[in-house]
């Protein structure tokens, strides 16, 4: 299982006046996704359109009233609880914008944060959150700063590139603010990515979850070359699917594959099912572990990708 059961990928329509889904994966949440067809947003309005008007990820902690979710009784049907939404910008433009939402369990599963830069430009400070059951880390979390290299979402604030950790507390060396609110709610992975724009990294949206539960099933972050000729891996994490990589590609051209179509066009993609129609290179090795869909994503500064996240589930 993973923490992503439904997402979306929503594009503004030709006028520029709403933002149309053009991808979506409702794999077991099939009558959400019926509910969902044909609904837009205008900027501002709802999730998506308020990730669209302030070129910041968000959060909503439930989906329920009093948040706006326009499809809330549908989402209450479908027992999904917790939204995210992350923008893809590009030249100060948000050209996309993609949403996960989560059916949050009995159990502990994970943690959603997004951070942003103090006034003075000196920490990261904490902006919103959602911990669940979590109310310990969430109490840490509220009184934490992050220098620039410092954890996980200061690396990512200095780098300017997503990074994933497969363990967070283990072998940390002090290297993890939270090592021991971590430890106690067994959160050991962390994914996190910077929306970039205006030149500065202004938010950093963060995932902390547990080994049974991650964020996705498959996780890859791939960086071009000093040339710019090919994508090459910067990490991964594959948990269970480990089979995934028998048939791993080591490197993607320009156009080539989701990382490298994601990469020559600058626009994420969201694919389902992965077969051989898809344009997915390595589907026969993501069919022979059961993974059914893709999501790849670009990191851009200024109008120059400089990351692709590829996610699989």
């Amino acid at each position: 299982m993973s923490m992503m059961p439904v997402c979306e990928l929503w594009v503004p329509d030709p006028s520029n006046a709403f933002l149309q889904c053009t991808s979506a994966c409702y794999v077991g949440y099939e009558d959400f996704g019926r509910q969902s067809h044909g609904v837009a947003f205008a900027r501002g309005e709802g999730l998506p359109g308020r990730v669209w008007a302030t070129r910041r990820p968000d959060l909503l902690a439930t989906l329920d009233a009093p948040s706006d979710f326009v499809r809330a009784r549908a989402a209450a049907d479908a027992d999904l609880s917790v939204g995210l939404g992350l923008p893809v910008v590009c030249n100060d433009e948000v050209i996309a914008v993609m949403t996960f939402l989560f059916a949050q369990g009995p159990e502990p599963s994970g943690v959603f944060e997004i951070w942003g830069p103090s006034s003075d430009n000196r920490e990261l400070t904490w902006r919103s959150g959602f911990y669940g059951q979590l109310e310990e880390i969430r109490e840490v979390s509220l009184a934490t700063t992050f220098a620039p290299g410092q954890g996980l979402p200061g690396r990512v604030w200095q780098t300017r590139l997503p990074e994933i950790v497969d363990s967070l507390w283990q072998n940390s060396t002090g290297e993890f603010v939270r090592e021991e609110a971590a430890m106690v709610a067994g959160l050991t992975m962390g994914f996190a990515l910077p929306v970039i724009h205006g030149g500065e990294v202004q938010s950093v949206a963060a995932v902390l979850s547990t080994v049974d539960m991650p964020f996705a099933k498959v996780m890859e972050v791939w960086l071009p070359n000093e040339d710019k000729t090919e994508l090459h891996k910067k990490s991964g994490y594959y948990g269970r699917y480990a089979k995934f990589t028998d048939d791993a590609q080591a490197t993607f051209k320009l156009g080539e594959g989701v990382p490298g179509q994601v990469w020559e066009s600058k626009t994420p993609q969201l694919i389902h099912p992965l077969d051989e129609h898809s344009g997915f290179a390595r589907y026969q090795a993501a069919q022979s572990v059961d993974l059914t869909v893709a999501i790849g994503m670009p990191i851009i500064e200024g109008d120059e990708v400089t990351a692709v996240i590829l996610l699989l589930n």
